[in-house]
């Protein structure tokens, strides 16, 4: 799954938690997400960060859900 959603809004953390909660990931899914590179994420999903990486002004993090 991949996420861009608006930069300055929390939809990013509300848009992975809705898809946790529709149980709508297969085994092993991963979700990459492009936000702005001082985007905090939730305490509980960052149990799930794979690898964060930078590139100028955004943050690709990819969440690894087994």
């Amino acid at each position: 799954v991949y996420l861009d959603p608006p930069y300055l809004k929390n939809f990013t953390n509300l848009a992975i938690k809705k898809i946790l909660n529709e149980e709508a990931l297969k085994k092993d899914a991963i979700i990459i997400s492009e936000t702005n590179k001082n985007y905090k994420y939730d305490k509980y999903l960052k149990q799930y960060i794979s690898t964060q990486k930078k590139y100028g002004s955004s943050l690709i993090t990819f969440f690894k859900f087994l």
